[in-house]
This record gives C-alpha cells, sequence and structure tokens, in this order.
C-alpha cells in the first residue's frame, strides 16, 4: 500500500490542528493561530514579489510575525523570500506509514487510555514540555474524529498525545513523556495505541510531522515503520518592538545580533509576541545574555521534581518579598497562565498567604519566603518540614536554586529600573 503525498498530508495538518481562522488575501492564505505555534499562524502561497506586502500587512493586522510555510514545490518563492530577508526556521520532515505497519502489537495493559476530552494532568505534562493553553485550544476547534492518549509508567500519569483523523489519515501531534520517563518505550506504547484507535475508526495511514532538529524523535519514528514522504521549512522575517531603553542605564543591545541570538529571539517573538525585556537588557554582553538564559533555562525549565507552575509561584513570592516590580508583572503572568487562575497569581502578588494552598505548596512556599528574608536562618528543622510534605533532597535543591535565582534577578531588576513589556500586563486575565 502507497504512502498518502505530502500534498495530502498538508490537508491532514490543516484539519488536524487547524488555526482559529482563515482568510484569502490576494494570493495568499493567511492564518490566525492565537498563539498556536507557526503550523497555524503561517501564511502560504506562493505568489510573486509584488505581492508580498499583501500578506505582510495581513500579518501584522493579526499581531503575527510574518512568516510563510514553504512546501516541496516552492523554491522560486522561497528564493525571494531570503531575498528580503527572510530567515529559515524549523525545517520540517513529514512522515507516513500505512497503519498496520503501526498497529502490530497492544501496549502492555493499564500503559494507555483513550481519553476525550484531555484530562487536566495530560494538561500539566504537557505543560512541562512547553504545550500550553494555546495549542490545546488547537486541539479542542479540530472538526474531526480525535482523541488524546494518556499513557501510565509506575501506575503513574507519565505521557499524552492528541490525533485527529482525516480522508483516512491519522496524524499525531503534542507528543510528550514527562522528564523522568523518557527512554523506558512509553512513547513507542502510545504511537502503537494510537495507531490501533486510528484503525478502528477507519483511518489505512498514520502520519506526523517532526522538525528535522529533533534527532531522537526522528530515530523513533523510522525504527517504527515510518517512511519520509516530504519535507516543509518556515521562512520567517526578524522584525519586533526592541524596546529602545529596557533599563535606566545606557547599554544598547548588539547590532548586529549573532545569528544564534536573533533566531531565539525570533522564537520568543513567534511564541510570546514579544521579545521579554529582560532578554534586552542583557544583550549588550551576548556571553552575559547566555549565561543568563542558560542559567534560567536549567531552573526553571530543565527537570525537576517542582512543576513548573510551582517553580512560577516560588519566583512570585520571592519577587513579592523584594518588591521587584518586572518579575512580579512577568512571572505573576505567568502563575495565571500555567494555573488558569488569575485569582491565585494576584494572590501571590499581594500576600500568598491569603491563597488556598495545600500543605505542600505551603512548606515550598514558607521556605522561599524565609530564603529571602533571612537565609541565615534556615535550619534542618526548615528542611524536615519539607521533606514532611513529601519534598525530596534534590526538590529542596531546586527550591532553594529557585528561590536564590530571583533574589539575583530581583536586586538587578530594581538596581537598573528594568521594566516589563506592556504585554505582560494583560496576558490570562
Amino acid at each position: 500500500m502507497s504512502n498518502p503525498t505530502a500534498a495530502e498530508l498538508y490537508d491532514v495538518i490543516e484539519n488536524t490542528w487547524p488555526s482559529a481562522n482563515r482568510t484569502t488575501v490576494g494570493p495568499f492564505i493567511i492564518r490566525e493561530g492565537q498563539g498556536g505555534g507557526s503550523r497555524v499562524s503561517a501564511a502560504t502561497g506562493p505568489a510573486g514579489e509584488a505581492d508580498l506586502p499583501l500578506a505582510e500587512d495581513a500579518m501584522r493586522a493579526l499581531g503575527q510575525p510574518c512568516q510563510f510555510m514553504i512546501r516541496d514545490g516552492e523554491a522560486d518563492f522561497d528564493t525571494i523570500l531570503a531575498g528580503k530577508g527572510y530567515r529559515i526556521k524549523d525545517p520540517v520532515t513529514l512522515y507516513a506509514a500505512p497503519i498496520d505497519r503501526i498497529a502490530t502489537h497492544r501496549p502492555p495493559p493499564v500503559t494507555t487510555f483513550e481519553v476525550w476530552p484531555a484530562l487536566a494532568i495530560q494538561a500539566d505534562i504537557w505543560a512541562e514540555g512547553g504545550i500550553g493553553p494555546a495549542r490545546l485550544a488547537v486541539m479542542e476547534r479540530a472538526d474531526c474524529q480525535k482523541t488524546t492518549i494518556l499513557g501510565r509508567l509506575d501506575d503513574t500519569p507519565a505521557g499524552t498525545a492528541y490525533v485527529g483523523i482525516c480522508n483516512g489519515i491519522a496524524m499525531f501531534h503534542a507528543l510528550e513523556v514527562a522528564q523522568r520517563f523518557r527512554r523506558q518505550g512509553l512513547a513507542a506504547h502510545m504511537i502503537r495505541a494510537m495507531a490501533f484507535w486510528a484503525r478502528e475508526n477507519g483511518a489505512t495511514h498514520f502520519a506526523l510531522v517532526v522538525t528535522e532538529a529533533n534527532v531522537g524523535a526522528n530515530a523513533l519514528y523510522a525504527s517504527l515503520g515510518f517512511d519520509v514522504v516530504g519535507h516543509y521549512h518556515y521562512r520567517i522575517l526578524p522584525e519586533y518592538t526592541v524596546t529602545k531603553k529596557p533599563t535606566a542605564l545606557d547599554l544598547p543591545m548588539v547590532n548586529p545580533l549573532p545569528e544564534a541570538t536573533q533566531k531565539y529571539f525570533d522564537i520568543c517573538q513567534e511564541k510570546l509576541g514579544m521579545i521579554p525585556n529582560v532578554l534586552q537588557a542583557y544583550a549588550f554582553d551576548i556571553d552575559k545574555l547566555n549565561a543568563f538564559t542558560g542559567m534560567y533555562n536549567d531552573i526553571m525549565l530543565a527537570a525537576s521534581g517542582l512543576s513548573k507552575l510551582e517553580r512560577e509561584m516560588i519566583a512570585v513570592v520571592v519577587s513579592s518579598v523584594n518588591k521587584c516590580f518586572y518579575c512580579l508583572t512577568a512571572h505573576g503572568a505567568a502563575v495565571r497562565e500555567l494555573s488558569g487562575n488569575p485569582i491565585l497569581g494576584e494572590m501571590l502578588v499581594m500576600n500568598w498567604r491569603a491563597a488556598d494552598l495545600d500543605a505542600r505548596q505551603t512548606a515550598m512556599l514558607e521556605f522561599a519566603e524565609l530564603i529571602t528574608v533571612s537565609s541565615a536562618k534556615v535550619t534542618e528543622r526548615d528542611r524536615q518540614a519539607l521533606r514532611d510534605t513529601g519534598f525530596t533532597d534534590r526538590d529542596i535543591w531546586d527550591i532553594a536554586s529557585v528561590a536564590g535565582f530571583f533574589n539575583m534577578t530581583n536586586r538587578i531588576a530594581s538596581a537598573t529600573d528594568m521594566r516589563p513589556n506592556d504585554e505582560y500586563h494583560s496576558q490570562a486575565r
């Protein structure tokens, strides 16, 4: 049985992972992504150079970066965009296979479950992997046969994925395994579970898209029997609003930015709709910027027994004690978004003890506050109080690291009068 063509898979992407709105502007299709990523916000052509401003104006009117999806056979349009300063972003591989090749044997009992709508624990797992509410909204609005898979290991929710069917072709998206459960075969189990579901619902083929940079995922899909059927990439115009002076100091950004930094800022603009002023502030010295982002990513995003929300809660409580305007604004917005609870975000800013917290969260924030107010007074009794609510010694290290990091950043932000981006104020209200 032959695989679907790349052109057929473009339609499957469109239907199983849809944009919020699609409009035709001249020769272009303009997609409104509402923060759901490149796949739902990139425009498609192709067209000539004279028509390009039509698409650019339409994307800017939506508050989106100027970005195009370049598919097989569109080399001339790709050349036009390159000549206009558009950078290549995220080369992608399309995979497909006959469904019978993937649905060969079912996962072990109680390893995978079909769930629709998705559970809160699945949203938590996705959030840990950077798949937030905007992408969950994409799944919700897909008008097709669809489900999610919840994966379990050691009697614990450990992974999740979404799958939809269009024209007899199933395509899965947002496959995520929690950090501590990776490399244990759960991803393969979930893929096979989705394949069985898809076959039972009439699909004859199974497909996916993945960035070329995700080497591990590409190797997994090839090992399971998926074939490469096509490629595409994006072209994005590096443009964004640069705050002229994110701090009171006269330290302008390096100009031009190194390619890697430019790409990082482009990703921020696409995903966040802005370049956080703290990054612009550090960009007067790229080595300092890289050191800051490296430490931030390790402390706030790397594998930890603390959830992303818990780490953001610590950031807000520390910043509240220190009265840091920048961090309270930025990380208060993060708490609102990750928790889905604007009231919690406000309570943590004003008085975290007014919030309805469980014993674990209360102990965590008491410890973070003590580190901030008087770290020399921390004793073994304080550490034991954390253990008594279920924290491991590694978790205690991570609580201390988050609190320590934000005590440092609070002081730099206040000392330099660093100002938060206006966009933070209205987020997740």
